[in-house]
């Protein structure tokens, strides 16, 4: 899973080296594979400058000569360009002679065709921000002429791949990692705060009528959201930057807050464009043998009874957990739209995903377990930033299907079993504060008949690998450092025979 550092950053305050930040995701379990830079680069020498003129370069039909200015400190240059996709008024970068860009492209006074260029409009590639390089990067909200390019585009960013280990489903989202490093680095963690809070306009019957769940073994809950009035476009550039950021390509406001929201909390979503579910209803049934549908990658898949599928009166929409269908998505005309977010059984993702030969974010997470207890913060965030950045309103009615399985899990464990366990002692004060900086919540203390404490401690739905005291060891071991296990000397009862195995370790250790 790929990690933005700046995205990060939203939760905990992070202030380390990334080379320290890299050690203690290692240290916590989570593998780094690589280390990547995002964004653009420092680039000396290049500021915001505005078209005044363009005329056509008398030696090349494909060139323009271009008059920029460059602010009061740079005055009015001449450059001669190639792009075709900018007018006289736009806003755009500039190179001036003395930059050296990414790709170590040097930029120096020169004459093109026979024209004096004195310096060079750039792309969004050309400044190591993208990929597109046909036209140039045309510079939103009017920065001032003259200032640093640097200061006008989206911060640079580091991207972490890191190997999540199937215990740690918890870890495939932002907020997972950053309570990692929160704890690590002993700082607060702040969550989203959703302006939304489940209120919503009068049931609108003809927008959507139910959701009915015909496997709740297989979903045990599924929500559906109305939100009317949208206007479906780009999605602002913050939110394109993180996703490009972390390998994801945008496509339009609304499929990116979900997608936004997935790599934020760990849950997946999907917005279906409400005049195209048939009937009015959505049903979680499975497949008919034989039973078509064109998913989102352009692909017509055959199902089987096996699979589960959400589907309205007349066909299935999504393959359930896995990927949408091209029938139901949302594109430049949706104006009402009913938000999915739902949980789906592992085992029946994990069978379907590898049945199709089909893989997605969504299917991976939901694989691996997702909590069903934040589902419904996840909802209010997407439908927060779906208001933000499309617009509407959410109407009723609100569809709940099933509902959380009450949990309430607490494991008991004594400072002496911690000790015992690492053969080494951890000050009891320093133990409950590395449990509590992971919210391993200490719900009662009490003195331990040997001596010590004994802890009840509450773990939290996102951590369901924990259920018994020696996992509580671990966690402990992980925040106080694994590098910090004082050296012992090997010990281990054996015949004192010179062919022991044992024997002859220990005999060849001790002589290095």
């Amino acid at each position: 899973m790929k990690i933005s550092l700046n995205w990060i950053r939203d939760y905990v305050a992070l202030e380390a080296p990334v080379e320290e930040i890299t050690r203690a995701l290692t240290f916590l379990g989570l593998e780094v594979e690589h280390v990547a830079t995002h964004g653009a680069p420092p680039l000396d020498n290049v500021v915001v400058g505005e078209v005044l003129t363009r005329e056509k370069h008398p030696n090349a039909d494909k060139l323009s000569v271009c008059t920029v200015d460059i602010g009061p400190a740079g005055g009015v240059r001449t450059i001669v360009c190639g792009a075709q996709n900018y007018k006289v008024g736009d806003r755009v970068p500039v190179a001036l002679p003395g930059a050296v860009l990414p790709g170590d492209l040097k930029i120096k006074q020169s004459k093109i065709r026979g024209h004096l260029s004195d310096g060079m409009l750039c792309s969004g590639k050309e400044l190591g921000i993208g990929e597109d390089q046909s036209g140039l990067l045309i510079l939103e909200g009017r920065p001032p002429l003259g200032a640093g390019i640097n200061g006008v585009l989206p911060p640079g960013d580091t991207i972490f791949d890191v190997e999540v280990t199937p215990n740690r489903p918890d870890c495939l989202s932002h907020i997972g990692v950053a309570r990692e490093l929160a704890a690590w680095f002993r700082k607060g963690l702040g969550y989203p705060q959703e302006k939304f809070r489940g209120e919503v306009g009068d049931a609108r019957s003809e927008l959507f009528a139910s959701v009915e769940v015909e496997t709740p073994a297989d979903c045990p809950l599924y929500t559906a959201h109305v939100i009317t009035g949208v206007k479906v476009g780009p999605s602002p550039a913050w939110m394109q930057e993180r996703l490009r950021a972390v390998g994801l390509r945008p496509i339009n406001n609304v499929v990116d807050v979900g997608n936004y929201v997935m790599l934020e909390y760990g849950q997946p979503l999907h917005a279906f464009d409400a005049r195209k579910i048939a009937g009015g209803r959505i049903i979680v049934r499975r497949a008919r043998d034989g039973e078509k549908i064109t998913t989102l990658d352009g692909k017509v898949r055959s199902l089987s009874s096996r699979t589960l599928v959400i589907a309205d009166t007349s066909k299935a929409l999504v393959v359930a957990g896995v990927m949408g269908g091209e029938n139901s998505g949302v594109d430049e005309s949706t104006t009402t739209i009913v938000l999915e977010c739902a949980i789906f059984r592992a085992a029946s993702v994990r069978w379907t995903s590898r049945a199709l030969g089909l893989s997605s974010d969504s299917s991976y997470r939901y694989e691996r377990g997702v909590d069903p207890h934040t589902a419904k913060e996840a909802a209010w965030r997407a439908i927060d930033l779906i208001v933000e950045t499309a617009g509407g309103r959410a109407e009723g009615p609100v569809c709940v299907v099933g509902g959380d399985v009450p949990w309430k899990r607490e494991i008991a464990v004594s400072s002496a079993f911690v000790c015992e366990r690492l053969g080494f002692e951890i000050p009891a004060a320093e133990m409950r504060a590395a449990l509590e900086s992971l919210e391993l919540n200490v719900t009662r203390e009490d003195p331990a008949p040997a001596g010590g404490v004994t802890w009840t401690v509450s773990i939290p739905s996102w951590r369901d690998d924990l259920d018994r005291p020696i996992d509580l060891v671990e966690e402990i071991l992980r925040i106080h450092g694994t590098e910090r296990i004082p050296h012992a000397r090997v010990t281990s009862v054996g015949l004192a025979a010179e062919d022991d195995p044992v024997v002859a370790f220990n005999r060849r250790a001790t002589a290095y």
